[in-house]
């Protein structure tokens, strides 16, 4: 149960990680085009 726990604990945040990683890149890429 507790690694259970902490595998999804760390899913989520490693998903979380992902959509930040995902939007500073997007925002680096729009900046110029804007």
């Amino acid at each position: 149960v507790i690694f259970g726990g902490s595998t999804s604990t760390f899913l989520a945040l490693l998903s979380t990680l992902k959509a930040k990683r995902f939007l500073l890149v997007a925002s680096k890429i729009d900046t110029p085009l804007l």
